[in-house]
């Protein structure tokens, strides 16, 4: 598939709306992370955008597991010891 790109008033390009197959959670995922990002800038601990995000996604009712238990994603032993169970 190839995708379309459209140009916005700002002069960014970026993916035309109608290529994503769900777009309109795409945009409020990807809001989302924007709103948080801006809201606490960088170099925050990982702790602190997960929950900012889980208050995020329960304001605009998006539905999400979080923490899923990641099941043998690669064969070296720090990256899964690295994620909850």
């Amino acid at each position: 598939m190839v995708a379309d790109y459209k140009v916005s008033e700002r002069g960014r390009v970026g993916l035309a709306k109608d290529t994503l197959l769900y777009s309109d959670l795409s945009y409020k995922i990807q809001g989302s992370f924007y709103d948080v990002y801006n809201d606490l800038g960088p170099a925050r601990k990982e702790q602190v955008y997960h929950e900012s995000l889980k208050i995020a996604f329960e304001g605009k009712k998006i539905v999400f597991e979080s923490k899923q238990e990641l099941n043998n994603i690669c064969d070296n032993p720090r990256v899964i010891r690295d994620y909850p169970r």
